[in-house]
């Protein structure tokens, strides 16, 4: 079984692709998690809420990634 975390695909496709491309990760990071799901024979996507981060909750001035 492979579990993918949407949030470190996120994470890097942000900086990998940052600058590069004309649309926002809000159109492509869905095309690349839908292609890792349909490619594997048992698949769990795993999607966080930014809002719920203990990040915010322990560091009051975490920036939101509206890109993201």
């Amino acid at each position: 079984m492979q579990i993918i975390d949407s949030g470190t695909l996120a994470f890097a496709a942000h900086h990998a692709l940052k600058d590069q491309v004309k649309y926002p990760l809000t159109y492509q990071l869905p095309l690349m998690i839908l292609k890792i799901f349909n490619e594997s024979n048992d698949c769990l996507v795993v999607f966080w809420d930014g809002e719920d981060l203990w990040k915010r909750e322990l560091w009051r001035d975490y920036r939101n990634r509206p890109e993201i």
